[in-house]
């Protein structure tokens, strides 16, 4: 079994072999099924909307789905968006 070490500092964050928005999708779904009382389906619909993430991010540049929640507010980053150049 190889291991891929990212080649460059701003390569997209990976746990295990799905990227790490996916993997947050998974996880979550199926903790929140496991709240519930059916962790099986929580799972099913992990997958599923993994799966759908996936198909929704296909063709488009990678971090797509990080810059959308970005860019409707959701997710903060540094510096925001607007600021094309840092000064001190």
């Amino acid at each position: 079994m190889e291991t891929q070490i990212p080649r460059y500092i701003d390569d997209p964050s990976q746990f295990l072999f799905w990227d790490l928005d996916e993997a947050l999708i998974m996880i979550g779904s199926f903790c929140f099924g496991i709240l519930l009382g059916y962790p099986f389906w929580g799972g099913v619909a992990g997958l599923v909307s993994g799966r759908a993430l996936r198909k929704l991010r296909s063709g488009k540049a990678e971090g797509y789905f990080w810059h959308a929640l970005y860019r409707a507010g959701i997710v903060k980053g540094s510096p925001p968006g607007y600021i094309r150049e840092m000064v001190e």
